[in-house]
């Protein structure tokens, strides 16, 4: 169980090498129509849906290292049939594989880690442990990012190879976890789900639950369309095509060496401030995000639109340390697939929506943009509000 501990930070920097981020939306848009993409990303979320609880269940029933191998391989994968894909159905069998792999490595990860500690009797270091192994995470996704970028000057294609040898050195560390002990096992499909339901009955993990939905929307409205709001800084066409790539990759590279940050300090802000009122700073951060991006695209906006994962890194650690506790360990992937299912439904079908509205529209434009985003922004902020009111007595005060 040491080794697996060890290791952990290892395996999540392996996995998080993605130097596509700074150019997916670019690479996408070079091949089909912008409403195609946001298809293909409607496409990608909605086959995480279909695929993230039974690879949540098969988890806690089979083992967290057979479902890890299988994402890391479903990841590699994707990567060689992007770098080769040149339609849409090419596109769409790499993101099915992409979602494939997401979902059976979703809350898997996490468990592995707590299942490790809670071995060796060590189960109180969980939050510090998965914050330091977030924090390099991040630092990965940084370096990766600005290489990504850089890459993509020589092609656009170029990053996602890179991004499928970083999967199979996942694949590799995978394979030589050790299945953790436990006493526990999911129970049959129908049973583990009202298992589920059950828990949810609890104010905290329902809290829990539901911020994170709404953390995962507003946090990838952002993510998918920053770059397309990068484009619009450049005067003309032709510079926007030249420089984009680049300067999406260098403000990857910051926004997630923020991350790196945030994480990094996730827990002891938590112990000085209370996980609530933490929990909701980070939700603020978030709007604050769109807000800027919902102007007119500025350079002097972009600091701002850099802090985009901090919000994120901050609370992963700090919610998984009050739900880890609360579930046994026959229970703890399927929370976090269900979690993550109905995360990334809202979000698919928030894109679906965002492709209706463009329409036919080959581009975007300023103001279609920021009405996109300053429609999620406004709803983020009156939710925020409910979570204010109406978080559970646990998460009240600074304990």
């Amino acid at each position: 169980m040491e080794r697996n501990v060890r290791l952990y930070p290892a395996y999540l920097a392996a996995h998080n090498a993605l130097f596509w981020l700074p150019v997916f939306f670019l690479y996408l848009a070079s091949v089909v129509s912008v409403r195609e993409v946001l298809w293909l990303e409607s496409l990608y979320y909605a086959a995480v849906v279909v695929l993230e609880v039974p690879s949540g269940y098969l988890s806690d029933r089979v083992g967290r290292r057979p479902t890890l191998i299988v994402a890391a391989a479903l990841w590699a994968a994707s990567g060689f049939l992007f770098f080769s894909a040149r339609s849409f159905a090419g596109f769409a069998a790499a993101q099915v594989c992409l979602a494939a792999g997401r979902a059976f490595q979703s809350g898997t990860d996490r468990a592995l880690l707590f299942d490790s500690l809670k071995a060796l009797g060590r189960e109180a270091e969980y939050g510090r442990r998965e914050a330091q192994a977030l924090s390099v995470a991040y630092v990965t996704l940084s370096v990766s990012a600005v290489l990504g970028g850089l890459l993509a000057g020589f092609g656009l294609a170029l990053p996602y190879l890179f991004f499928a040898l970083g999967s199979l050195i996942a694949l590799g560390i995978a394979i030589t976890f050790r299945e953790p002990d436990r006493t526990e096992r999911a129970e049959a499909p129908l049973r583990q789900l009202s298992l589920v339901v059950a828990r949810a009955r609890d104010p905290l993990l329902l809290w829990l639950l539901c911020f994170a939905v709404v953390a995962h929307v507003l946090g990838h409205v952002a993510y998918e369309l920053v770059q397309p709001w990068l484009e619009f800084l450049f005067d003309d066409a032709a510079s926007a095509r030249a420089r984009t790539p680049a300067t999406s990759g260098i403000l990857f590279g910051v926004t997630m060496a923020l991350g790196a940050i945030g994480s990094a300090k996730a827990i002891a802000l938590r112990d000085r401030f209370g996980a609530g009122n933490t929990l909701l700073l980070t939700m603020a951060v978030q709007l604050l995000v769109l807000g800027a991006m919902a102007l007119r695209a500025h350079p002097l906006l972009v600091p701002l639109a850099a802090l985009r994962s901090l919000p994120e890194a901050m609370a992963v650690p700090i919610r998984g340390a009050l739900i880890q506790p609360r579930l046994g360990s026959g229970l703890r992937a399927t929370w976090f697939s269900v979690e993550s299912l109905v995360s990334r439904l809202a979000f698919s079908a928030s894109l679906a929506l965002c492709g209706a509205v463009v329409g036919e529209a080959e581009d975007l434009t300023p103001a279609s943009l920021a009405g996109l985003i300053l429609a999620f922004g406004c709803g983020g902020a009156g939710l925020l509000a409910l979570f204010v009111v109406l978080r559970p007595r646990e998460l009240r005060g600074k304990r």
